[in-house]
């Protein structure tokens, strides 16, 4: 049997939490707490398997003890489960010990899985949220690619993007053709791009020309 603690502040949202976790027939609610400091109390007093904790806490919030309940009691799994769906704080919950990440939201479908996923010491992330931590990391991804250009290779791109011939861009910044192609070729490597209408779709996503051009 899975001897689960559920921690909310809200006693309506604990009650909801308690009924999901109802109809298992290995998974039991062995207590609630309201506050971190209950939450304590309660872990010295009996052994629990799975720790289902808020973020939004009055005191010291889920996130601030995540660290310390990992310390001090090795053998319990905990899974943050929060009406807080932006991905800073799932990451910030993984790194500082949650081996699961649930949203409100969604909990009905999954919540029975990931407590006996983190009994079993397996991380759980919903589909859902594995997807955002995608999307999240391919934005981060692109924004690191262009910060990588030097200012001359964005003027270049800039250039490329309003129609700019290569000859015309070596007149204007008096250099030589050979070297505006280089740029060029910079450019196309950096953004993992492979031709000169990648260069302005790309422009205009980003917001570097006007899009009417």
């Amino acid at each position: 049997m899975i001897n689960t603690l559920i921690v909310d502040d809200h006693v309506v949202v604990r009650e909801g939490i308690r009924q999901m976790l109802e109809g298992a027939k290995d998974i039991r609610v062995g207590g609630e707490a309201k506050n971190t400091i209950e939450m304590f109390e309660l872990l010295g007093e009996e052994r629990f398997d799975v720790v289902l904790l808020d973020i939004q806490l009055p005191g010291k919030s889920g996130l601030d003890v995540l660290e310390e309940l990992r310390d001090l009691y090795e053998n319990v799994a905990t899974v943050v489960l929060s009406m807080y769906e932006e991905e800073q704080y799932v990451i910030s919950a993984i790194k500082k010990g949650a081996i699961g990440y649930l949203f409100k939201s969604s909990a009905e479908h999954s919540l029975q899985e990931a407590v006996r996923s983190a009994a079993a010491g397996k991380r759980y992330i919903t589909r859902e949220i594995s997807e955002r931590l995608a999307r999240n990391l391919e934005k981060d991804g692109e924004q690191r690619s262009r910060d990588s250009l030097s200012d001359r290779e964005l003027q270049v791109l800039k250039l490329l993007a309003e129609g700019k011939k290569i000859s015309e861009i070596a007149l204007m910044k008096q250099l030589s053709v050979k070297t505006i192609s280089t740029y060029r070729s910079r450019l196309l490597a950096k953004l993992n791009l492979k031709t000169t209408s990648d260069i302005v779709r790309y422009a205009i996503q980003e917001g570097l020309v006007d899009g009417s051009l």
